[in-house]
């Protein structure tokens, strides 16, 4: 008796170990889904002239960039939207004629939960940043891909592809949870139907004298779960 018991406590824990991994699963698809489209381009305003960086975005610049890079950016320009940052900054090195540039895309609802980076290192004309050849292209965690438009230009997509975990296991966490009860509370009230009109629950065939279903073979509720349903 006591070995059924332990397997059958296993069994229980097992089949719940498999139900809260597929829908925490099913959660975390919905989140890289939801980041991926906060992320795709719509028409956002970029904040205007060229600021300085502040101190927290230098140090971000000088912990991330590429060897080679200017380790101080001297202007930046962010946007803001619901799911969505993008964070661009530069710089420009007159000594070795060289200027560079990153875009800083962060996504997700309602954490911001996926970001990436993408750096360019370009060779620079006179006393502006002009690019004549880039010399280096480095993505982190950032798919950059462009789409014609047909109207002279491309359109530009910035996807971010690298886990904030914190952000990212929350939102997984919540849209599993709806998830479940999307199909929890159907559950419930369907078994709770079946239950009170005498049918079983498994397939909802009519229940008879017999103490298993004659259509299923699954075990009919007991007359005091019956009374409990009413």
């Amino acid at each position: 008796m006591p070995d059924q018991f332990v397997a059958s406590t296993m069994n229980i824990m097992l089949r719940w170990a498999r139900r809260i991994a597929i829908f925490l699963l099913l959660g975390a698809i919905v989140n890289v889904a939801f980041a991926w489209g906060c992320a795709l381009p719509r028409r956002r305003h970029w904040s205007n002239g060229a600021p300085l960086p502040s101190d927290e975005q230098t140090r971000w610049w000088r912990a991330n960039c590429p060897e080679g890079v200017v380790d101080t950016p001297d202007e930046v320009h962010v946007t803001h939207d619901m799911g969505y940052e993008a964070v661009a900054m530069s710089a420009q090195s007159q000594a070795v004629a060289a200027g560079s540039d990153v875009i800083r895309v962060s996504a997700g609802w309602p954490l911001i939960s996926m970001t990436g980076e993408h750096w360019s290192v370009m060779q620079c004309t006179g006393d502006h940043v002009f690019p004549i050849g880039q010399v280096a292209v480095v993505p982190r965690g950032l798919w950059v891909f462009r789409r014609p438009t047909g109207h002279g230009y491309d359109q530009i997509y910035h996807i971010p592809l690298e886990p904030i975990w914190g952000g990212f296991l929350l939102n997984a966490i919540g849209y599993g949870l709806a998830i479940w009860l999307c199909v929890a509370i159907p559950a419930f009230f369907t078994r709770w139907h079946r239950t009170r009109w005498h049918r079983c629950i498994a397939c909802g065939y009519p229940r008879g004298t017999s103490p298993v279903c004659t259509e299923c073979g699954e075990p009919l509720p007991s007359p005091s779960d019956r009374a409990r349903s009413r």
